[in-house]
């Protein structure tokens, strides 16, 4: 393909393009003929393609692909845009039973029937610190300082090194973990007054 691109690459529209099932004409999915319906032009320019599938030939169709209505939009007119779209509908209809069926501790995570805005307040309540397990909040609190200890800047040496301790040693008390080096001088200092 990148050696021959003239011939992958969708040709230009123009005013004489055919319509909609003549671009449909040989495409299939899973041997099954696929018509427009209906379409609608939104106020944007885009196209609302309702596809209808034929009915399977065989007693064995694929799960979730008994019934195939299916709406798409198409935002550049080409048939190599409805076909792409066409396939993405189908890509995002065959991970709908992947996401309600995959499960994780005997729960769908993905399904649609969580609730987003639900989703959304699990945290709030379950890191809460009114939690009726205490030690909860204490596994959370040493959690927190150990992440803390291992974000402690190191100041390195140089000018704006030299400069930037005098600058903490001036604002004593930080209410955080101070650079390392900086906290190994206090720790001394400490021990020796």
């Amino acid at each position: 393909m990148a050696r021959f691109p003239e011939l992958v690459m969708r040709e230009a529209s123009s005013a004489q393009e055919p319509l909609l099932e003549t671009w449909l004409q040989g495409v299939r999915f899973d041997g099954r003929e696929i018509k427009g319906d209906e379409v609608a032009i939104r106020r944007n320019g885009n196209l609302i393609v309702d596809l209808v599938f034929a009915e399977p030939s065989s007693l064995r169709v694929r799960s979730g692909f008994e019934q195939l209505p299916m709406t798409i939009v198409l935002r550049e007119f080409s048939a190599a845009s409805l076909v792409h779209e066409i396939m993405n509908a189908l890509i995002k209809r065959s991970d709908r039973p992947v996401d309600e069926q995959f499960r994780y501790r005997g729960f769908a995570r993905f399904s649609q029937n969580v609730d987003p805005a639900r989703l959304t307040q699990l945290p709030v309540v379950t890191r809460t610190k009114g939690l009726p397990n205490a030690q909860f909040e204490l596994i959370r609190t040493a959690l927190d300082y150990d992440t803390d200890t291992r974000r402690v800047p190191s100041l390195s040496t140089g000018m704006l090194a030299h400069r930037n301790r005098h600058a903490l040693r001036q604002e004593g008390e930080v209410g955080a973990h101070m650079p390392v080096e900086l906290m190994a001088e206090l720790d001394a200092a400490e021990a020796s007054g």
